[in-house]
């Protein structure tokens, strides 16, 4: 074959296959733009919830953050008006009671717990009733015989005693006195218990003193010696009783102390005994 021909040829073959091959490019290239769409959508259905799931997360977050913010508002206005109104109310209260504190003591000293002793005796018993009104009739009788009855009420019922003594024998002795005068009369033992009572210093004070005055004059009594009133006297004007029931054993003591007497009588001393010691009981 020439050289002609065979370049005829190739010509051919070339121009033949030719069109060939672009055809092949053009379907090839489709292709490859599917895939890649493909991929992007695959890409965007995985990241379409995480976007969904960022937003609702912020929306939520918003919302609750102005919720917060609303309520420790609303909580700091009324802890605010609360607390005004706790000072402003207080205020008054702090001073009543500086005020009644001054008033009540008088002075700097706190009250403070005094130890009361226990006491006891003798007493010479008229009778114990129900009611005060029976026991205040019986005790005229005993008042027209000379004696000195005092009523002294315990555990609701009125006991009427005229006498004390510091032991049974010498109560015995001074019941046969009043027993000639056609009285009935009973011998029985008389205490009163340990207790505490709030008292400032110079009550207390007082309060150790006329116990052992007490006892002293019943010592005197069971000696059958002379009762001074000038130890009662000074007792009585040692210091300013604060207390209302110390002030009530100091105004039993002061119905003895009269202008110009000197000495107590047995009567009048046994009677001081039993209503100081009466009023004694009270304090608290």
């Amino acid at each position: 074959m020439d050289k002609k021909k065979l370049a005829f040829v190739w010509k051919k073959e070339k121009q033949e296959n030719k069109p060939q091959r672009k055809i092949d490019e053009k379907e090839a290239v489709p292709n490859k733009i599917g895939k890649k769409k493909q991929r992007g959508v695959q890409r965007s259905l995985h990241f379409k919830p995480i976007l969904t799931a960022g937003i609702s997360a912020v929306i939520i977050g918003s919302i609750m953050g102005i919720i917060m913010i609303q309520l420790f508002t609303n909580l700091t206005d009324v802890g605010g008006s609360e607390e005004h109104t706790a000072v402003t109310s207080t205020q008054p209260d702090e001073e009543d009671e500086q005020i009644n504190k001054e008033e009540n003591e008088g002075s700097d000293e706190k009250k403070g717990q005094a130890g009361l002793v226990g006491m006891n005796a003798y007493v010479l018993q008229a009778g114990v009733f129900s009611n005060q009104e029976n026991a205040t009739d019986s005790a005229k009788d005993y008042d027209q015989a000379g004696f000195i009855p005092v009523i002294w009420e315990r555990d609701e019922q009125f006991y009427l005693l005229v006498g004390i003594a510091q032991t049974k024998e010498r109560g015995i002795d001074v019941a046969k006195e009043v027993e000639s005068n056609d009285l009935d009369i009973y011998v029985k033992e008389w205490m009163t218990e340990k207790s505490q009572a709030k008292l400032n210093k110079n009550d207390e004070q007082w309060i150790k003193a006329f116990e052992k005055q007490w006892e002293t004059t019943l010592g005197l009594l069971e000696k059958e010696e002379k009762i001074s009133i000038k130890d009662w006297a000074s007792l009585s004007k040692k210091q300013q009783i604060q207390s209302e029931s110390v002030r009530s054993v100091e105004e039993a003591i002061n119905e003895y102390l009269k202008d110009g007497v000197t000495e107590l009588s047995v009567q009048e001393a046994q009677q001081l005994l039993i209503k100081s010691w009466k009023q004694y009981e009270q304090i608290k």
